[in-house]
């Protein structure tokens, strides 16, 4: 019977990524909002995601079960000229370490096709917020 209700538990957790507004870098480097291309300098293309960028119960980190942990995690991260994530930050954390952790991994995972300055790839900033929820 417990081995059936962690199984209940495990299937029942949901976790969601959805982009936010971003803000210009100091750094010289493009933070791109996927919601408003638009706004794009001339002969920049943004990145596009490579697969699934889905988060899956298996990311739920498994300590944070017992303890009801949810919450969620708001993270900044560098897609490199290769398409792979480089350093992430925490913009506004879970109030679990644990979550946060389990976010910046998840992150860290997601592949782009670069986004592009004039047919060069270059490296941008985006944003997403890391859903961790525990549903009935």
């Amino acid at each position: 019977m417990r081995a059936t209700l962690a199984i209940l538990v495990v299937l029942s957790i949901t976790a969601s990524i959805d982009p936010t507004i971003a803000q210009p870098r100091p750094d010289g480097l493009f933070e791109i909002d996927p919601a408003n291309l638009a706004n794009l300098p001339p002969g920049v293309t943004p990145p596009e995601a490579v697969g699934s960028r889905a988060v899956s119960a298996a990311d739920y980190p498994v300590e944070s079960l017992p303890a009801q942990e949810m919450g969620t995690t708001t993270l900044r991260y560098l897609i490199l000229e290769d398409g792979s994530v480089g350093p992430t930050e925490i913009l506004s954390p879970s109030g679990s370490q644990r979550l946060d952790e389990a976010a910046t991994v998840i992150v860290r995972r997601w592949r782009f096709t670069p986004a592009m300055q004039n047919g060069t790839p270059i490296r941008v900033w985006q944003r997403a917020n890391v859903v961790f929820n525990l549903s009935p």
